[in-house]
């Protein structure tokens, strides 16, 4: 009986079933029931095997990824040797390896296993199997994740009408391709196309699978993100409310996919502007995090990362810093100092130098994340992009305006030939490089950018968004700049009534709008 009670040990604590959940308790059992089977079974007995995948989920659900890697790499040997590259088991372990290596960041050698097995299961399954169609799904994935959305898109698609005919609309395959595509949508910036999807799978997964199941909340969840990336910070908070009640009430407080709806809550309060109570929510899901996953754990150091940029938008740079540089250690210990989130957390780093003062640090970090990025994510990644353009901003903030504009030319480039003419990203870059040309005086050049934003934003969003007018209002304040105040006093008078229904006639926002009105009628 004594594998039978280590069993159930980490099942629960792997669950939280009956105790507290313990992932470093339940990797402790998953590691003596391994090595009981090892030698009672010997390495290669089938039980042997399966409690060995057992022990890799329980490595990664405690972030010992190296360790995951290590077993993983055994797991898939030793498989390939006793049933052949061909036995479903061996195809499994693949795809678990290449998940692992993907947790790493090692993303193109994640591409390379999933290849593989997608290509073995088309041979002997055949393209339509519905284990074929989840390994076409983890490529979709991994070209997300290499910045390569518009393939992941294609492939989730293709999948997605597969799955259809084969196992129908309302099967939990494809409802869960549903929701992949919609995240796709989210990846490419295509917002409302998104909502739409999202809606979607998630009115299918309250009627099939109810309102309280896992993947009903985790589509829940990701409605909410939809609604901030729309601007709709007000609605995406109270969809993640009700998110984290249900995952509170069911799953307990403590349980992980619960921390990540308190941390949702946390950066939608940081939308709305209400960063002291961002840093509230923050620092009671760092300590939920350490007390249940570890000090060391992924998700624990994506937390502290969040502190520190909390404290930063409080302006509260000292503390940004030195919270800041604990979350880049424990990065390092954890990933290593070339895997994208450390890399993420060293480009956050710059920002509190740079607002203390000392711009030659701030210059120097962004430097060297964007050296390595380059070399390890390549020139036109989403995540080396993003880099180029704080360096954009650094130097625009220090008075170089003439580099900084070469900077932004060049992100605006390849945001536009990697993400397309419209994705937020790009038209971000496009409002940057309009402004600086105010900055500089070429107001006639700025307002020639200014027009085709408009355009742009208007297409994507709306002529009354949130995202629009305000660029509306600077092209009007341009052409007020240039003289031209009857095209100003036009654009003015059409930003106007969208600003009392936003925020009403009393607001000093729409009370500026309505002085510049009437200045521009004097002027006419």
């Amino acid at each position: 009986e004594l594998p039978e009670a280590m069993d159930k040990l980490y099942f629960m604590y792997g669950n939280g079933a009956g105790v507290r959940l313990d992932y470093s308790k339940a990797l402790v059992w998953a590691e003596k029931f391994t090595d009981w089977h090892i030698k009672e079974h010997g390495e290669e007995h089938p039980d042997t095997l399966a409690c060995m995948s057992t022990l890799v989920t329980a490595y990664i659900n405690q972030g010992e990824y190296e360790k995951a890697l290590e077993l993983s790499e055994r797991l898939y040997a030793l498989r390939c040797k006793i049933h052949g590259e061909e036995h479903p088991d061996t195809l499994t372990s693949l795809c678990n390896l290449a998940t692992v290596y993907g947790l790493l960041g090692e993303h193109q050698r994640a591409l390379e296993l999933n290849e593989r097995a997608y290509n073995i299961k088309c041979n002997v399954l055949g393209k339509e199997h519905p284990d074929t169609l989840i390994s076409l799904n983890n490529l979709a994935f991994v070209y997300n994740r290499l910045g390569d959305y518009v393939r992941a898109l294609e492939l989730l698609e293709r999948a997605y009408d597969i799955s259809c005919r084969i196992m129908g609309e309302e099967h939990p395959h494809t409802l869960a391709l549903i929701n992949n595509i919609a995240c796709a949508y989210n990846a490419l910036g295509n917002y409302p196309k998104a909502l739409e999807m999202h809606e979607r799978a998630y009115a299918l997964r309250c009627k099939i699978l109810g309102e309280e199941h896992p993947d009903t909340l985790l589509s829940l969840s990701n409605l909410a993100s939809t609604y901030n990336d729309l601007g709709d910070h007000q609605k995406a908070l109270e969809l993640q409310d009700k998110a984290y009640t249900l995952r509170y009430s069911i799953l307990g407080e403590e349980h992980p996919h619960t921390l990540v709806s308190l941390n949702d809550l946390a950066l939608t309060f940081m939308e709305l502007g209400n960063h002291q109570k961002a840093l509230e929510l923050h620092g009671r899901c760092y300590l939920l995090r350490c007390r249940v996953l570890g000090e060391e754990h992924p998700d624990t150091a994506a937390s502290l990362n969040n502190i520190a940029f909390t404290h930063n938008s409080l302006g509260e740079y000292r503390e940004a810093l030195e919270i800041g540089e604990m979350a880049y250690s424990l990065c390092c210990k954890i990933f290593g100092e070339e895997h994208p989130h450390t890399l993420a957390s060293l480009n956050n780093l710059a920002f509190p130098y740079g607002y203390l003062g000392d711009v030659e640090k701030s210059a120097e970090i962004f430097e060297k994340v964007y050296t390595v990025s380059c070399r390890v994510l390549g020139e036109e990644h989403p995540h080396t992009l993003r880099t180029l353009d704080n360096m954009a901003h650094l130097h625009r903030s220090s008075g170089e305006a003439q580099r900084a504009v070469e900077l932004y030319d060049r992100v605006y480039l390849l945001r536009r030939k990697t993400l397309g003419e419209e994705h937020p990203d790009t038209l971000k870059t496009l409002s940057d490089i309009a402004y600086l040309c105010c900055e500089m005086g070429e107001y006639q050049k700025g307002a020639e950018l200014l027009e085709g934003l408009y355009m742009h934003l208007c297409s994507v969003y709306g002529q009354g968004h949130p995202e629009t007018l305000p660029v509306l209002n600077n092209l009007a304040c341009t052409y007020a700049n240039l003289g031209d105040h009857k095209t100003a006093l036009k654009l003015f008078e059409e930003l106007y009534p969208h600003l009392c229904r936003l925020y009403g006639k009393e607001h000093p926002i729409t009370q500026n709008v309505m002085a510049a009105i009437e200045y521009c009628r004097r002027n006419c």
